[in-house]
């Protein structure tokens, strides 16, 4: 006979809400998950889950953020000058104008 964790009663399974199906991938084992269980015999295994996605998700953070900030930094070669930002952005650009027919 299975206990209700939460009234120390006889399990209603299917009439009670507690009582929920879960599917996916088990955390720890990686074994495919199909079965029905008391939401509260469940918590420990989604608490598990839900720390594993954390890291991973902790993890791609950190990964973006090393290469932006890799992109952010000017890059340094010996072979080409340093831009002059003031010059380019003040610099005039004359061209010929065409005309047609002319």
């Amino acid at each position: 006979m299975k206990k209700c964790p939460l009234f120390k009663t006889k399990c209603k399974e299917h009439a009670c809400q507690w009582w929920v199906n879960v599917q996916g991938v088990h955390p720890q084992t990686g074994d495919t998950v199909n079965a029905w269980d008391c939401s509260v015999n469940w918590i420990p295994v989604l608490v598990v889950d839900v720390a594993r996605q954390a890291r991973n998700g902790a993890a791609a953070t950190e990964s973006f953020r090393n290469l932006v900030l890799k992109m952010s930094q000017p890059s340094v070669r010996d072979d080409v000058p340093p831009v002059d930002v003031a010059r380019v952005e003040n610099a005039r650009i004359n061209l010929p104008l065409k005309t047609h027919g002319h």
